[in-house]
């Protein structure tokens, strides 16, 4: 019978994994002097979306987002983040909670567990410190200003606090030392200004599994050498600050490390400590957007069984990558460019190797490749054959690719974007590319292909961006392109292409934005202008077309007539010409009906009034006579005339 009556709600404390039942129960109230702070608190805020209806009623323990001990009765879970994250603007912004604590929360003195995220608390926090049986604190992306309190040092029980994506500022308190029992530590996204040397007493939080410290522009120095007595952490982020100087070679110490992101810092510098070799477990490392130098890891990558993700680029990296990147069998993800690598490619589901000193023929595709940019590097030889079925994305331009595109490409049937753009290949477009049916982007510009447009590239349905400027290509535009509909880029410019501009271009192409037909051969109207044509009205599109003529260019065409006035020569274009046809189609259409109208009017009147019927009919007569007479008088002028001529 009692389970009949009590809601139980089971919670998962974070840090420990062990399991604290709080029963909510509506055989008491909950404690009077609780349930008024609550009560306060609710009438501080502005509850837009009602979240808070339910918080009616003397017993609080039913209250949603409100969890009660089931010995005691007391709230210890008060659990309200936005239920919308921030990327969904406008449900996120209904549902925030604006306004501040009230002081009555010291009230809450039971209180182990406080989240209220993504929600609009400006100020309030002085009384936190007083809550000394929190044990998990989440105000993040709250818009709180200001200085952390000092006083969140008396949270010894404190075992994760997350204060990320707020408007912090000043130095992180020292007082922070004092959460020795603090597992989670987020103070990412804020505006700290610190010198992180001189904190080491964040080297004494041993128990942290992941700290966060990233998207503070403020923070500044070295990494401090005591790091590496975190030998418990897992998640370490240093990401977008101003640290500076060359990597401690006892960060090595950090074996337990799973994520090491230092990205973004551009002070840091100098090679990388081969102690790093003993972070065997690391599945993320990302040191892009530095001034590191050196070989890369050539001793040390090998180690990383369990690297997923490693991401180098921009730096000053030199020399082969290391082999033994091949033997990492759960590398997704490679990201290497704006170095100066050069070697063999290695296996990976991404290898993004842009921007760097590649050379040579590329024997063989990686296989089970993901996505593969090699652009802007100095590779030759033939694009190789090879296995494309599990490929996304193919970037290959700004290299000395030659020879013809594979035929085995057309295998990619799930690839969306193939760049092959400035090489100098040669040949035609595959017809099996109309195989690719979720290709959405081909730029095949700047090389020396030829041929026909296939007519099987107006069969792809997500084609959306289309390149084949500065090459060979010839014969007229093939109709099929006009089932293109929401083609947004179209660039032909500088080929060979001929025939007269087709109208499906503006009347089917209808998200158009950019259109490029420009040193080709095409002729014969004049440019079509309607519908969306008339949205792309620079004269540079049509360019180096000797054929065209007409608006947007400055050349006239044939059938445009020409008035003098004065000085001025006017050309009246075919186009104008439609125009004034049209206004003559509608005066007509004016003139015809009032025309008929009056005219009956004029029947009516003849056949009811016979007076004035008679005086119409003797005036025909009359005019009649004297038009006889003139026809007559002038005949006999001109027999006479031509008589005396003889």
């Amino acid at each position: 019978m009692l389970f009949a009556l009590l809601f139980i709600t089971i919670t998962i404390d974070f840090s420990c994994g062990s399991t604290t039942t709080t029963i909510q129960s509506n055989l008491s109230s909950c404690l009077e002097n609780e349930r008024q702070a609550l009560i306060d608190f609710k009438e501080n805020l502005t509850d837009e979306a009602h979240r808070l209806r339910s918080w009616v009623g003397k017993d609080c323990c039913t209250w949603k987002g409100v969890g009660c001990s089931w010995r005691t009765g007391h709230v210890i879970k008060l659990d309200l983040p936005n239920p919308f994250p921030y990327d969904v603007y406008e449900k996120y912004q209904i549902n925030l909670l604006t306004g501040e604590m009230a002081p009555s929360f010291v009230d809450l003195k039971h209180l182990s567990y406080l989240d209220l995220s993504g929600n609009n608390l400006s100020s309030g926090l002085d009384f936190l410190g007083s809550l000394k049986s929190l044990r998990y604190l989440n105000l993040s992306y709250s818009n709180l200003v200001g200085k952390v309190p000092h006083n969140l040092g008396n949270l010894s029980r404190l075992q994760y606090l997350d204060l990320s994506g707020n408007y912090f500022s000043g130095p992180i308190p020292n007082t922070l030392e004092s959460l020795t029992s603090l597992t989670v530590l987020d103070l990412s996204e804020n505006n700290f200004n610190d010198t992180i040397k001189e904190k080491y007493f964040l080297c004494n939080l041993r128990s942290l599994v992941y700290m966060d410290l990233s998207f503070n522009i403020g923070l500044r120095g070295s990494v401090p050498g005591c790091f590496g007595n975190l030998t418990s952490l897992s998640v370490f982020k240093l990401s977008r600050n101003d640290f500076e100087g060359p990597l401690p070679s006892c960060m090595g110490n950090m074996t337990q490390l799973t994520v090491l992101d230092l990205s973004r810092n551009i002070g840091l510098k100098g090679e990388i400590p081969n102690s790093l070799r003993n972070l065997r477990n690391l599945r993320v490392l990302d040191l892009s957007e530095n001034e590191f130098s050196g070989e890369f890891l050539s001793s040390v990558v090998g180690e990383f069984k369990n690297l997923e993700s490693l991401v180098i680029f921009n730096n000053h990296f030199s020399g082969p990558l290391p082999s033994s990147l091949g033997m990492l069998s759960y590398l997704r993800k490679l990201d290497a460019r704006g170095n100066q690598l050069n070697g063999s490619i290695p296996v990976g589901r991404a290898l993004i190797l842009s921007s760097n000193k590649f050379d040579g023929p590329l024997s063989a595709l990686p296989s089970s490749t993901f996505i593969l940019d090699l652009s802007n590097n100095l590779f030759s030889g033939p694009i190789p054959a090879g296995d494309y079925n599990e490929i996304r994305a193919l970037i290959l331009s700004n290299n000395h690719f030659s020879g013809g595109i594979p035929m085995s490409l057309c295998n990619a049937e799930g690839i969306y974007l193939i760049d092959l753009s400035k090489n100098p290949l040669s040949g035609k477009i595959p017809r099996c590319f109309g195989n690719l049916g979720n290709l959405n982007v081909l730029d095949l510009s700047s090389n020396s292909l030829h041929g026909l447009i296939p007519s099987s590239l107006g069969f792809l349905p997500s084609l959306e961006y289309l390149h084949l400027r500065n090459n060979n290509f010839h014969g007229e535009l093939p109709l099929s392109l006009q089932n293109l509909t929401g083609m947004v880029t179209l660039d032909l410019g500088k080929n060979a292409f001929t025939g007269v501009i087709p109208h499906w271009i503006g009347d089917k192409l209808d998200k158009l934005v950019f259109l490029n037909l420009q040193s080709n051969n095409f002729y014969g109207g004049r440019i079509p202008i309607g519908n969306q044509l008339q949205t792309l009205i620079d004269r540079s599109i049509y360019e180096g077309n000797d054929g065209l003529c007409g608006a947007p260019l400055t050349k006239g065409c044939p059938d445009d007539q020409s008035t003098n006035d004065g000085d001025c020569q006017v050309l009246v274009s075919e186009g104008n010409r439609e125009e004034d046809d049209v206004e003559l189609m509608w005066f007509w259409a004016g003139v015809g009906p009032g025309f008929v109208v009056g005219l009956l009017g004029v029947f009516f009147t003849l056949y009811f009034q016979r007076k004035w019927r008679y005086a119409y009919f003797q005036l025909i007569e009359d005019a009649y006579d004297r038009i006889f007479v003139a026809i007559a008088v002038k005949a006999n002028w001109l027999r006479r005339k031509f008589h005396l001529q003889r």
